[in-house]
């Protein structure tokens, strides 16, 4: 089966799914696979699980997401009180590959809570245990940040164009302040107070640079290349560097 659990298109807004098995046998022990346990797809307002006694679902197993949420128009889902990737007991592992992926436009949307009984249990999975991807970065930081309440997609979208925008301006993102300058002015733009948005474009900055920087660092490091040779050479002038060869003539 492509998915234990599909809920497609703006038709299908407003569905529970409460107190389910999907992906594995009736014992919740051993896998039985489905592509992705839940897929709610362009669908709004949907819960998957929850707080109460036996309304969380057990979606272990499967092959691709525990829970995938996806496309425009897949926003205020709600994941809560589930197990995802592990056996019914919640001890051993029974993984999917992923435990919930939010991708391809999908905002708004909250996995867990600060309610009792609200949180997954997202462990066993063989890679991600959530996993945010395509655009929705800058939103879900947003969202997670709790002095910016009320500053909604729009501004995410506004501020994403202005970053890249400011990809004109010379080393950005590596030049924090130019980065962090250009996310003040979006923010400004919706209302946010100075101070918050400074501290906000702090907090953007470094989510989405030291990742690179690390993933740059490992790349040098498996690649042999020595930090300081590599910085002198680079600021060494072109015309005292080794001469490129003469071309072999036929």
């Amino acid at each position: 089966a492509q998915s234990g659990l599909g809920i497609y298109g703006s038709a299908t807004n407003g569905n529970i799914a409460q107190g389910n098995q999907i992906g594995t046998n009736a014992a919740g022990t051993a896998p039985l696979a489905n592509v992705n346990g839940g897929n709610i797809d362009g669908s709004a307002d949907n819960q998957i699980g929850g707080t109460g006694t036996s309304l969380g679902n057990l979606i272990s197993g499967n092959s691709n997401a525990g829970v995938l949420i996806q496309n425009a128009g897949a926003s205020n889902n709600l994941v809560d009180g589930n197990l995802l990737g592990t056996a019914l007991s919640g001890l051993v592992a029974l993984g999917n590959l992923f435990g919930v992926v939010i991708q391809l436009g999908a905002t708004g949307n909250t996995i867990g809570g600060s309610t009792a009984g609200a949180e997954n249990l997202i462990s066993g999975n063989s890679n991600d245990g959530v996993q945010i991807t395509s655009g929705t970065t800058i939103y879900a930081l947003i969202r997670a940040y709790h002095h910016l309440e009320g500053v909604g997609v729009y501004a995410a979208f506004a501020l994403m164009v202005l970053l890249r925008l400011g990809g004109v301006v010379a080393v950005t993102p590596g030049n924090v302040g130019a980065y962090n300058g250009i996310a003040v002015i979006g923010l400004r733009l919706f209302g946010v107070a100075f101070p918050v948005a400074k501290r906000f474009s702090i907090i953007l900055w470094t989510a989405i640079t030291i990742p690179l920087l690390v993933v740059g660092l490992i790349a040098v490091a498996a690649s042999g290349l020595n930090m300081g040779d590599l910085h002198k050479h680079s600021r060494t002038p072109l015309k005292t560097r080794d001469p490129a060869p003469e071309p072999l003539v036929p």
